[in-house]
């Protein structure tokens, strides 16, 4: 059931098509922000939205805000703890980024994709990132040192997305590389 308010006969009304020219959005999406409450809409003697200018107003502002850099989301960051990690298959270090928001110290990023590991390195130089296999690497010298060590292995063997071959598949088998890390 769509939610009604009540007509003020001052209020001017814009069209659905209007408005989501006005605000620079698609029709579909001013249909999901009046479902959602985004927006809100009434519905003309057809059953056909209209959208108060000055609601309209409202979110432009918002969005031009947003848009500035100014009301959107904040990240925040705690300060440095003694608390250290190994970041195993890192990808481009997005768990990595949220450790260190978190306080942790990285002693090792481990990638095998070229991209990723460049990515890494451009984005945060002093880390140590180790690009090859992993089942290369030597974790003997962190051990007693290392708080966390975290990792997102392939899931794809395990999916129902993928073909569910589990450890019968060579990337399923990059878990036992994560265990003996630990």
């Amino acid at each position: 059931m769509h939610r009604q308010w009540l007509y003020d006969r001052h209020m001017t009304l814009a069209t659905i098509s209007d408005a989501a020219s006005a605000l620079d959005i698609s029709i579909d999406t001013l249909r999901r922000w009046d479902k959602s409450g985004v927006i809100r809409s009434i519905r003309n003697s057809q059953g056909h939205r209209q959208f108060d200018l000055d609601e309209i107003e409202r979110l432009r502002g918002k969005r031009a805000i947003r848009k500035r850099g100014e009301g959107g989301f904040s990240v925040f960051k705690s300060t440095p703890t003694n608390f250290v990690a190994i970041d195993l298959f890192a990808g481009a270090g997005g768990t990595a980024l949220g450790l260190e928001n978190a306080g942790f110290q990285h002693v090792l990023l481990s990638e095998w994709d070229k991209n990723a590991c460049d990515t890494l390195r451009a984005n945060r130089p002093l880390w140590n990132v180790v690009e090859g296999d992993v089942s290369n690497l030597d974790f003997t010298p962190y051990r007693g040192l290392v708080d966390v060590v975290e990792g997102g292995f392939p899931c794809q063997s395990f999916s129902f997305a993928g073909k569910s071959r589990g450890f019968e598949d060579t990337r399923g088998t990059l878990f036992f590389e994560f265990a003996r890390a630990v």
